[in-house]
């Protein structure tokens, strides 16, 4: 296998650990640290992040396909093919992640409310967090992968 070859392995492979690390260490604080604590800022900050993910992956997509009648060699079609569905899986994981992040933080609340407590935050269950930290996790490995497979394209056309 040539080098660059197996030097973009490496950076996919990168590209998919770094993201795992990444949401092991969100849990890793929340079992250690009690880091489970939503709020309405917290929220909409990760609901924003995971719509820029959203968008930036339906651009990677739409670029793909203005440029589909282009003559590719066969490393640029399957490298366009594997971004294309990362970058869909991206989007797909991303709603989820967003319906979760949203429910997550409201059943915290309501939880908190009926404690007679602050209806400002709440406090996740690990069921919930892990509901948004799993999708999470492959919205943010797949979006990498993607547009490295993207990247990739340029080069062999």
């Amino acid at each position: 296998m040539p080098a660059m070859t197996c030097l973009f392995y490496l950076f996919v492979l990168i590209a998919v650990t770094g993201p795992t690390v990444f949401m092991w260490s969100f849990w890793r604080d929340a079992k250690g640290r009690q880091w489970n604590y939503t709020t309405d800022t917290s929220r909409e900050m990760y609901v924003d992040v995971v719509k820029t993910l959203i968008t930036a992956s339906g651009i990677g997509v739409a670029l793909v396909a203005s440029a589909s009648g282009r003559a590719l060699d066969s490393i640029a079609k399957f490298s366009a093919r594997v971004g294309v569905v990362s970058l869909i899986v991206c989007i797909s994981a991303s709603l989820v992640t967003m319906l979760a992040l949203t429910r997550g933080h409201e059943r915290a609340r309501s939880r908190n409310i009926e404690a007679g407590r602050s209806g400002e935050e709440g406090q996740l269950l690990d069921f919930e967090l892990l509901f948004i930290l799993i999708p999470g996790g492959i919205a943010l490995a797949s979006f990498l992968v993607g547009i490295l497979f993207l990247g990739r394209v340029t080069f062999h056309t």
